[in-house]
C-alpha cells in the first residue's frame, strides 16, 4: 500500500497550472498531525509520496518524524526554491538513503518563481547544479507539464534531460485547481512518439519503459486497493480517499472500516468514454487514471486509433 500525503497547501511558486490551488490543506506547526499518524499506524504503508502545496514549506524534521513512524521510503516532488536559499538546512535530509527527490521544470510562461517571474532554464540549471553539489551527485529527475501553449517543447525537455544526465517525466496539464483545461492525452502520446523518433526515448520515463498512461506509483492500476491519499484541512479534519476519488472529493473513506480489498485491474470500465473500449487493443493504454479519463475529448478514440501502428511498433501493445 502506497500513501500520498498532502502536507501543506502553501507554496512559494505561483504556477498558473497548479492542480492544488482549490484545496484547503492545513500547514503543520507541530510535526506530523495526529490524524496522519493514525493513518500510518492503520494502513502501514510500504512507501510514502509527499505532495502539496510545496513540500519544502514544511520543516525537515517533519520528514524525519514520518520516517520514524512508517520506516519506509519517502518520495518528495519539490520546486527546490527553499533549498536554493537554504541548502545547508535541507542537505542532510536529501542525503538520507530513504529519501527520493524529484523536481519540476517546463518551458513557457506557466511555471513561475513568483507572480511576475518565469522560472527559466538558467535558474533551473543553477538549482540543479547546487543540488548535485550538496548531494555528491545524487540523481535528480524532473517532471514537466505540457499544455496547449508549450506543447512544442517536448523534444526540448528530453534534450535538457539528456544534457543533465537524468530523465524527465512529461505529463499533461489537467483540469484541477487553477488549471482550467486538460491537455488531451492523445496529443501527449503523439509527443512521446516524437521524442522516440528523435532518438531521445531513453531520457523520458514513459518512452523508455513503455508504460504510457500508467500511474508511476501504481503500475498495476489497482486504484482502489493500492493507494490511499490523505490530508488534514484547515478545520483540523482528516480527508482520506483512495487515489482516484481525490479527483472529485466525493467518496471519503472510513479509515477504521477500510478493508483495502483487491479489485479488477481496470476499475473504471463502466465510466469509459465508449462502451466498446474494453474490446479495443488500445484499452490498456487509454484506461488509466480517472483524473485523465473523465476529461477525454470526443475525438480521443479516433485520434488514438490513428496511432495504433506506432503503439505496436514501439512495443506498447
Amino acid at each position: 500500500m502506497e500513501l500520498i500525503i498532502r502536507v501543506t497547501g502553501r507554496c512559494n511558486f505561483d504556477c498558473t497550472f497548479c492542480s492544488a490551488g482549490d484545496m484547503e490543506i492545513s500547514h503543520p506547526k507541530n510535526g506530523v498531525p495526529e490524524q496522519i499518524k493514525k493513518v500510518i499506524e492503520t494502513i502501514k504503508p510500504n512507501g510514502i509520496i509527499i505532495s502539496g502545496g510545496e513540500p519544502l514549506m514544511v520543516d525537515p524534521s517533519y520528514y524525519y518524524e514520518l520516517h520514524e513512524l512508517a520506516g519506509c521510503h519517502i518520495a518528495i516532488t519539490t520546486n527546490l526554491k527553499d533549498f536554493y536559499f537554504h541548502p545547508e538546512k535541507w542537505a542532510p535530509l536529501f542525503n538520507e538513503p530513504w529519501i527520493g527527490i524529484t523536481t519540476s521544470f517546463n518551458y513557457g510562461e506557466t511555471r513561475r518563481w513568483d507572480p511576475n517571474t518565469v522560472f527559466t532554464e538558467d535558474k533551473f540549471i543553477e538549482i540543479y547544479e547546487l543540488y548535485k553539489k550538496y548531494t555528491n551527485g545524487k540523481d535528480l529527475p524532473f517532471i514537466a507539464v505540457l499544455d496547449e501553449d508549450n506543447e512544442d517543447t517536448a523534444i526540448q525537455l528530453a534534450e535538457l534531460a539528456k544534457r543533465l544526465g537524468t530523465y524527465v517525466r512529461i505529463n499533461n496539464a489537467t483540469k484541477q485547481g487553477r488549471q482550467q483545461t486538460t491537455y488531451p492525452r492523445y496529443k501527449l502520446f503523439a509527443k512521446y512518439f516524437e521524442i522516440i523518433e528523435a532518438g531521445l526515448g531513453d531520457y523520458e520515463v514513459y518512452c523508455k519503459f513503455h508504460e504510457m498512461n500508467k500511474c508511476p506509483i501504481n503500475k498495476d492500476m489497482l486504484c482502489h486497493a493500492m493507494i490511499r491519499t490523505c490530508y488534514v484541512d484547515t478545520n483540523d479534519v482528516l480527508h482520506y480517499y483512495d487515489c482516484c476519488d481525490i479527483v472529485d472529493k466525493e467518496n471519503l473513506l472510513d479509515l477504521k472500516n477500510d478493508n483495502m480489498a483487491p479489485e479488477s485491474k481496470y476499475p473504471h470500465v463502466s465510466e469509459h468514454v465508449n462502451s466498446n473500449c474494453v474490446f479495443c487493443e488500445l484499452f490498456p493504454i487509454c484506461n488509466g487514471c480517472r483524473s485523465q479519463k473523465i476529461e477525454y475529448p470526443p475525438e480521443h478514440c479516433e485520434e488514438m486509433l490513428k496511432m495504433k501502428d506506432k503503439f505496436k511498433k514501439y512495443g506498447w501493445i
